[in-house]
């Protein structure tokens, strides 16, 4: 009798210890959300009056392609950005007590910090975007983005950021790769039509120049859009900064091998 209540035992601890498992796997879509600061206070560096350093990152969690994690290494390609839109990154690890990706940057670099989860998963917020900033926030909202088929959730930062009194507009994203991109990435180019300028668009958008979105707004001449290619190279890869009230004055990529992504930069000067 004893041998077989041990072995029921086990066997529910074993199910139980499964159905954990698979529960805290489950990814789950995190509604709307709204705030009116970032946290943290930028240190030292003080954007200009006329120009801003901007940064795109899809910092894939600070994984190289072989190798450890090292956010060091993604340290790099953000040092001097007065704004940063990331994405991929992952959120505090409470077995280890390490912090959100956004805040260990924040931190590291000088710069005011917002993580931006898009889901949860083994029962916390898992997996979203970021904001790095120079300027203080007036007012932030994330907002969920169309899912039908994909596996997982993505959503939208827009964030009101005050440059020396004025309002600027500031969307963060990561669009689906597969079967949501599309329908995603129409509903983005309405939104961002939609917004007041000045605004900065900084997104892994997963999609190329030859999409007709992209398309688009590469051949108006009311926007700035760079995928940080040399001044006489065509614009490539999928990651994007798209800007309006801002003329370029140089765009670039840096690519440390710190993620399976390059970063994208820009110094934007401001129209208004």
């Amino acid at each position: 009798m004893r041998r077989a209540g041990a072995r029921l035992a086990l066997v529910l601890a074993v199910a139980l210890a499964g159905a954990a498992a698979w529960d805290g796997n489950q990814r789950r879509p995190l509604e709307g959300e709204s705030g009116t600061s970032l946290s943290g206070l930028p240190r030292g560096r003080a954007p200009g009056a006329e120009r801003l350093t901007v940064v795109q990152f899809n910092i894939h969690r600070g994984a190289p392609a072989t190798g450890d994690a090292d956010l060091g290494q993604t340290d790099d390609c953000l040092e001097g950005a007065d704004l940063a839109g990331l994405n991929e990154v992952a959120g505090a690890d409470w077995l280890s007590g390490a912090p959100d990706q956004a805040e260990a940057l924040g931190e590291s670099l000088g710069l005011a910090w917002l993580f931006v989860p898009s889901e949860r998963r083994w029962w916390q917020a898992h997996f979203g975007n970021g904001l790095l900033s120079a300027l203080p926030a007036r007012a932030w909202t994330r907002v969920p983005l169309p899912h039908d088929k994909a596996s997982s959730y993505r959503t939208r930062l827009e964030a009101t950021l005050d440059w020396l009194g004025q309002p600027v507009t500031v969307v963060v994203t990561h669009l689906d790769a597969g079967p949501d991109r599309d329908l995603q990435l129409a509903e983005l180019s309405a939104r961002f039509a939609a917004l007041p300028a000045p605004k900065i668009l900084l997104g892994d958008l997963n999609a190329k120049p030859d999409n007709p979105v992209i398309a688009a707004w590469l051949a108006d001449p009311g926007l700035t859009v760079t995928s940080g290619q040399d001044p006489d190279a065509k614009p490539g890869g999928v990651d994007w900064i798209v800007a309006q009230g801002f003329d370029l004055v140089r765009a670039w990529r840096c690519d440390t091998g710190a993620s399976d992504h390059p970063a994208v930069g820009a110094e934007l000067r401001r129209r208004f």
